[in-house]
């Protein structure tokens, strides 16, 4: 059981104001592409909803033969997604010792501002290819970009113009605050309430913060930090943040600071990284050498309850958290040597089975219904046909040569990929020559 302690600053709990005076969102006014800054979003882990759908994704009848590469430059290394708001990039990486924050042109690539914060990390020999972070993606919210990084250190920056509002190291309570090969949580805010998970393996806290001041609002004593992030959803007609303490899943009231149900969730090596999927009252979950398994949450008098409703053991995931497309769920499996697959997320039925022995451990997945993209470590894009009945891809792209470790931003029609070291934009112009149908 995860023991409770809520704390609150005298004066309750202020909402959270977009237009706060501490922090103005940037506005560059967006040249040369084809759509309005307005419709240019992903401002936090896994879009706008954290789900992995593209907003405003048009589905195109048909994909061009080629995408058109509009710039490329060097930026740094790092795990963490780029965000982009209107006509504006941000981006999370490592330099030397130090963690770098930059906003960027969408229209070029072109640096506005930079802010460094030093941040001497050795990584785990597990871990090493991957390098020292940053591994979580960022959070932009009402002008403020909030950063989590490898120590578990989360820094809040004005969003106009770099500067530091304030920061919160949680090194100062917890003895080597990190999970086992470094924090890659990213930050959430739910019912005005900045969410992080802290602590070490074996002793952690959820804490809720204020987002401008980073004062405590509560915090929930107990299990070790996960690697994975919390979505927020709504279950038994409940608005709560859903995920993974280190050995639970757990649906938490961000705005009270109280944990609405849990369930045991230990798995081998710690490897809590993907973030669940919610279909209807289930919440679907996967884990290193674990069964993909949906849990059925409801709410009953005065109480949850959580039960099993389906397992498929065809099917276990390392890294890749799944998308949801026309009740069909579709992930990559690290079985028979990496594969991509579709499930029926109603009865956890196998619809098909990619090919095996694909690897690809850390493929990343986005829904344009009824389009799935897949973006391989490969550095290639395969498009698939969520209605198709087997695996057949309509078109499959290279752009980079380097490996494809951060979640690629998609809106639009356009592409923002961040790999090993660069950053660079494509378009998704589906009216081109040449374009192919599936």
């Amino acid at each position: 059981m995860v023991s409770q302690r809520r704390e609150r600053p005298a004066g309750g709990e202020p909402p959270l104001s977009g237009g706060s005076t501490r922090a103005l969102a940037v506005c560059v006014v967006l040249l040369g592409l084809t759509l309005p800054p307005a419709a240019a979003q992903w401002t936090q882990w896994r879009g706008p909803e954290r789900d992995g759908h593209a907003p405003g994704l048009a589905a195109p009848d048909a994909w061009p033969a080629e995408l058109e590469r509009r710039w490329r430059v060097e930026v740094g290394r790092g795990h963490a997604s780029p965000l982009v708001d209107g006509g504006t990039i941000y981006l999370f990486v490592r330099d030397g010792e130090a963690d770098r924050v930059e906003a960027r042109r969408l229209e070029d690539g072109g640096l506005v501002w930079r802010a460094e914060d030093p941040a001497p990390y050795r990584p785990s020999h597990h871990a090493a290819e991957h390098g020292a972070g940053p591994f979580s993606t960022p959070l932009l919210h009402g002008g403020v970009l909030y950063t989590y990084n490898i120590r578990q250190r989360l820094n809040a920056w004005s969003a106009a113009d770099g500067s530091r509002l304030w920061s919160r190291d949680f090194g100062d309570e917890f003895e080597h605050p990190h999970p086992t090969y470094g924090n890659s949580q990213s930050p959430v805010i739910a019912d005005g309430v900045l969410v992080v998970h802290a602590g070490n393996p074996g002793d952690g806290a959820l804490f809720g913060l204020d987002p401008l001041s980073g004062e405590e609002r509560w915090r929930i004593d107990g299990d070790g930090a996960a690697y994975g992030s919390f979505l927020p959803t709504s279950l038994g007609g409940v608005e709560q943040l859903v995920g993974f303490t280190q050995r639970r899943l757990v649906g938490l009231d961000a705005r009270r600071g109280h944990l609405l149900w849990e369930v045991a969730y230990d798995v081998p090596y710690d490897n809590t990284v993907v973030t669940p999927v919610v279909h209807g009252d289930a919440v679907v979950v996967a884990a290193w050498q674990t069964p993909l398994r949906a849990y059925r949450v409801s709410r009953g008098a005065g109480s949850w309850s959580v039960e099993v409703a389906w397992e498929n053991d065809e099917i276990a995931v390392q890294h890749a958290s799944p998308v949801l497309v026309g009740g069909r769920l579709f992930g990559h499996s690290h079985r028979n040597g990496g594969q991509l697959y579709a499930v029926d997320a109603t009865g956890g039925v196998t619809v098909w089975l990619g090919p095996p022995r694909q690897g690809d451990e850390q493929a990343v997945l986005v829904a344009a219904s009824p389009w799935v993209l897949t973006f391989r470590q490969d550095g290639q894009l395969e498009i698939l046909d969520a209605r198709a009945a087997d695996y057949r891809p309509a078109r499959t792209y290279r752009l980079t040569d380097a490996e494809l470790w951060a979640h690629p931003a998609v809106w639009a029609g356009h592409l923002l990929v961040k790999d090993r070291t660069t950053l660079a934009l494509f378009g998704l112009d589906a009216r081109r020559e040449a374009a192919v149908r599936p």
